[in-house]
């Protein structure tokens, strides 16, 4: 149980990072 919520965590970080990513793209071509 405690490996599923891990992973679960794991891609919620994942996705996180890819839309600070694609929001610091963003931001770049705003500049």
């Amino acid at each position: 149980m405690a490996h599923q919520n891990n992973s679960a965590y794991l891609s919620f970080v994942e996705s996180l990072n890819e839309i600070l990513s694609e929001v610091n793209i963003t931001k770049l071509n705003y500049s």
